[in-house]
């Protein structure tokens, strides 16, 4: 596993691409009454970079935004395993040790979505359904919290 130095690293270039999409994607869509959609916000620096520094202190001084909903995707480790071979793709070292401490990281990503901070605005989703339920369950509870959702296929097809 990666080093506290090399933890610390990544958590802030991680903040650092935050900040930017920040300032650069999500206050000006704000901005137009568009309602952004990120992925890997707080609650990812939290389970990656655990103990490694005081995380949150530092991402509310440098990404104070904090979302209005949350989606924490959770999936065993054999799960994992098994859809990163059907994507027969290389996977990177983040990827790579999200597959080999998924159960960890799983507890971890649970423990902020459970803590004070986040628990009134974050929905826990299981992932180890067929992904066209995942889809949906993701929708349904988008649907609940702005009020519409239009559906599009998982290809990327209307």
């Amino acid at each position: 596993f990666p080093s506290h130095d090399t933890i610390r690293s990544q958590l802030l270039l991680f903040l650092a691409n935050r900040r930017h999409i920040l300032e650069e994607v999500v206050w000006p869509a704000l901005d137009q009454g568009i309602i952004p959609i990120v992925d890997r916000w707080h609650l990812t620096s939290h389970a990656y970079q655990y103990n490694a520094v005081n995380a949150l202190d530092v991402m509310m001084k440098v990404v104070p935004q904090l979302p209005t909903l949350n989606f924490v995707l959770l999936a065993p480790k054999e799960v994992s395993e098994e859809r990163r071979k059907l994507r027969n793709r290389a996977t990177d070292h983040l990827e790579e040790r999200a597959i080999n401490d998924a159960d960890n990281l799983n507890r971890r990503f649970r423990e902020g979505a459970e803590s004070d901070l986040y628990a009134a605005k974050t929905i826990i989703i299981d992932t180890s359904k067929p992904l066209t339920e995942v889809y949906d369950d993701v929708r349904m509870e988008l649907k609940a919290h702005i009020g519409y959702c239009q559906k599009v296929s998982l290809n990327g097809n209307q």
